[in-house]
């Protein structure tokens, strides 16, 4: 799993702690002020998916999980250097800096195509770090 740096964390633990929960309105500027700068719409998305109770409250552990959504989002498009929204095998490959041999990374990419394409869209992406593999059992 995707870690923050420490400091980043204590910072925003400190602050989340003290006010035990920020506003939906706010969160935008908290996030640009983090360095990540989100479309309106990407942002309503997020906090639509985070605000459960539709309180327009945020707690830490919310917020969290929003900071490791944009991050998944920031990485996906960064391997997508063709920006189709959809991660080839020499994407992926270059992404890994060759240390996936062709059939590691033929495996890998099997594990996680759910639509059987070859390629890995941000959905299957996001299930790679979400959700535990399937094995298949040897018979």
């Amino acid at each position: 799993d995707f870690q923050f740096p420490s400091e980043q964390v204590s910072v925003m633990k400190e602050a989340f702690l003290a006010m035990s929960f920020i506003h939906t309105q706010d969160i935008g500027a908290l996030l640009n002020q983090l360095g990540h700068k989100l479309k309106e719409k990407e942002l309503k998305t997020i906090i639509q998916c985070s605000d459960i109770n539709s309180d327009g409250l945020i707690s830490y552990q919310e917020f969290m999980d929003i900071l490791s959504r944009i991050t998944m989002k920031e990485v996906f498009q960064e391997l997508d250097t063709d920006g189709n929204g959809v991660l080839s095998r020499s994407e992926i490959k270059v992404g890994m800096e060759d240390k996936l041999s062709d059939r590691q990374l033929e495996k890998a990419i099997k594990a996680v195509d759910l639509d059987g394409d070859g390629q890995i869209n941000y959905e299957e992406f996001i299930n790679l770090f979400t959700k535990p593999l399937k094995h298949k059992k040897k018979k």
